[in-house]
This record gives structure tokens, sequence and C-alpha cells, in this order.
């Protein structure tokens, strides 16, 4: 019975954290995120915390791995930022994904809020042109701040974000690693913005009749 016992115990402690992860802690609402996370090789740190509320030294991170870990040049913008999340901060800084705080800090610790993750990926994606209404929905919508209004609007006729509930959006409210990852799954599904105006420039820069060889080119490109 000992000799069982051990076995069953060495057993245990072999069994890989991701597969605990994925059969126990991750949430089934999150479930959409996770198999994209470990495909983005996203660290277990993240993939084995889902409940953890993210803090902007990990809101970089998150960016910087799901983004493939890029080569980092130069040094980080601020001075508050420990090393190990210096060369997410720096890559994100450069990018002009993130900011600082003013006078030269980041403030890695201080948690994310939901509108501030959504002003995130909207950067991420070009900060595209959003009308600022678009949240009478929700009662709280007078709670997004200004600054968050047109990356808020993207991100929920966009998909990325929902409401905490059909008439609430908590704005304010923190965001956990597993809510993270879900948005930055979806951001990731979406269409290139700047490819696809490219794309309409160049099939608009011209006229061409049904028929046309124009035509035909068009739909060759398409």
């Amino acid at each position: 019975m000992k000799r069982v016992c051990a076995f069953l115990l060495c057993g245990a402690l072999m069994m890989p954290p991701a597969f605990a992860a994925s059969e126990g802690a991750w949430p089934a609402w999150a479930e959409e995120a996770l198999p994209w996370g470990q495909n983005a090789a996203i660290s277990q740190d993240f993939l084995t915390a889902p409940a953890e509320t993210v803090s902007r030294g990990m809101a970089a991170q998150l960016l910087y791995e799901a983004a493939g870990r890029p080569a980092v040049t130069g040094t980080c913008p601020f001075s508050d930022v420990p090393e190990e999340y210096a060369d997410a901060v720096t890559w994100a800084a450069a990018e002009g994904i993130l900011t600082g705080v003013g006078e030269g800090r980041y403030e890695p610790s201080r948690m994310v809020t939901r509108q501030e993750f959504a002003a995130i990926l909207w950067r991420q994606a070009g900060a595209p042109e959003m009308a600022a209404q678009g949240l009478a929905q929700f009662g709280d919508a007078a709670s997004v701040a200004e600054w968050a209004r047109p990356a808020v609007v993207w991100s929920l006729r966009a998909g990325v974000m929902d409401g905490q509930s059909e008439e609430r959006l908590a704005p304010a409210g923190t965001i956990t690693v597993a809510e993270a990852l879900v948005m930055l799954e979806r951001a990731a599904s979406l269409p290139d913005g700047n490819q696809l105006r490219a794309d309409l420039e160049a099939l608009t820069a011209s006229h061409r009749p049904v028929g046309s060889q124009g035509e035909a080119d068009a739909v060759q490109y398409v």
C-alpha cells in the first residue's frame, strides 16, 4: 500500500502545470482564450493564475509575450520599472501602446482598469477614429472617462470587450488575467485596419467600369 501511495504522489507531483490550469482553475467563460494563450507562448505565470488582477507591469508583459517577445533596443524610459518588466515596458512604450504617468514614472504595480486595457488595445490597433457615442445602453456610461470613450466604443463594437452585464460596463473596475487574455485573443483575430485602408485606397484609386480590365484587376486584387 505504501508503494502504491508513493507512486500516486509522484505522479501528481509530475503533472504539468498547464494541464492543471486547463482542467481546473481556468474559468469556463474564458476557455476560448486558453489554447490561444498556450499557442502564443504566454508564460505559465499567467496561464496558471487566471483570477489574478492585472497590474500595469503585467499588462505590458502580456502584450509583449503575445507579440512574440520582439527584440528590444534602447533603455526603459521610466525610472520605476523593475527588471522583470523592463523589456516589455520598453517595447510597449516604443510602440506607442503604453504611456507613463508623468515625471518619468510608469507605476508598474498599479492595477489596470477595464477602460485602460481597452485603450491599450485600441492604440495597438492603430487608434482608429471612433465617435464617442454608443454607450447609452449601459447605465454607468457616464463613468467612462472622456479620454477612454473612443477606445471603449471601439472595443465594444469590435467585440473585443463585453459589458459586465447588459446594463453595466464597469469601466473603472479592475481586470483579471483571464479577462485580459480573452480581450487579447479577440483583438488578435481582428483584421489589420491599416491594411484594409490600403486595400480600399488601391481599389478606389481609379474608375473601374463593369466588364473592364480594371474590374478584372480589382477582382484579382481581392
